[in-house]
């Protein structure tokens, strides 16, 4: 019995006359984080555990859903004010992670990533989130892209671009440094880890166990889901002219179980599909890099067109950074040479 059952079964026991009292009866209050991601039993055993009392506090970002894959269901969000309407608000609009420009460009992009109002009706929630602290944050430009000719020109280029974070003191070791990808297997990622490699770079591959995992300091390539709930200084995000992944094949199985129930069915691969590269881009305190082997996808445009690719930053087709007079501190703690 997989955790999945044991679900299913908590929650038929709790149909029982009893049982529900019995198990929750000495909680008069029950707070659920990371809501976005409860599926739909989880949602009515908590209804179920609340009814006695009614006292229940969901903390979530709807923005930040993206495990429908294995049953969560953002309509849990979604709908919580008309599942409750005598509920009151708090809105969490703080952001203590990023730097100002990524805030603000991250939050643009979102809002326009899909069309998240059908028929007027609304399936993401108004965001007006503010960095923690702006004056306090450097004068550099915080969201930059590298465009390569195909995919071992970009990765070419971006063990150009870590070497001189590293060179120029932007970063002190690459472990502070991620690189997301859809997935590790090889198709996705050889012609980064190759990159790197060639360039010197060590790196750290999840899951544990993958062919190219090394020791010591090292940039972690990892997956956007692996990635959720952590962060680092640079976030390179990879593949941004890549093809459609089927985001929700899974989760079209268990459409019985009321994962549809809300969202229009043919917009849900283009709702997750800017869910997690929201994700993806947010991981990053201080820079995050975008990335892609050619034109990068229209989906991207906005943000894309607002990224720095100039020369000293990004690079030009002979991967070298600009020299002389172009070369400007761009980066906290990085060389004014």
């Amino acid at each position: 019995m997989d955790f999945a059952h044991l679900q299913v079964w908590a929650h038929r026991l709790m149909q029982g006359d009893g049982v529900a009292d019995s198990v929750g009866g000495a909680v008069r209050h029950l707070m659920v984080d990371e809501f976005q991601d409860t599926s739909r039993v989880q949602l009515r055993i908590l209804e179920r555990l609340a009814k006695a009392h009614g006292n229940i506090a969901v903390v979530g970002d709807d923005d930040q859903s993206i495990y429908r894959f294995r049953g969560a269901s953002v309509a849990n969000l979604l709908e919580f004010p008309r599942r409750y309407p005598g509920r009151s608000t708090v809105e969490l609009s703080t952001n203590y992670r990023s730097h100002r420009e990524i805030v603000a460009a991250t939050g643009r992009w979102m809002a326009a990533a899909a069309p998240w109002e059908v028929h007027g009706r609304s399936y993401r929630y108004a965001k007006s989130a503010a960095p923690h602290d702006p004056e306090t944050h450097l004068d550099y430009h915080a969201v930059i892209s590298v465009q390569g000719q195909d995919p071992r020109d970009e990765a070419a280029q971006l063990g150009e671009l870590l070497r001189f974070l590293r060179d120029n003191g932007v970063i002190a070791r690459y472990g502070q440094v991620a690189l997301l990808l859809h997935s590790v297997r090889d198709e996705f990622s050889s012609s980064y880890l190759d990159g790197l490699e060639f360039a010197g770079i060590p790196v750290l591959c999840e899951p544990a166990g993958h062919d190219r995992v090394s020791a010591g300091d090292g940039v972690l390539v990892t997956t956007i889901h692996q990635a959720k709930g952590r962060e680092w200084d640079v976030v390179i995000v990879g593949s941004l002219d890549g093809p459609d992944i089927e985001t929700d094949r899974i989760g079209r199985t268990l459409a019985g179980y009321g994962v549809y129930s809300s969202e229009p069915e043919h917009l849900i691969g283009e709702f997750d599909r800017a869910r997690q590269h929201y994700v993806a881009f947010t991981r990053a305190r201080r820079l995050p890099v975008l990335t892609t082997g050619g034109a990068p996808s229209d989906r991207f445009r906005s943000i894309w067109d607002a990224t720095d690719r100039r020369p000293g930053m990004a690079w030009n087709g002979t991967h070298s950074p600009a020299s002389g007079s172009d070369r400007r501190l761009l980066f906290p703690g990085g060389s004014s040479t």
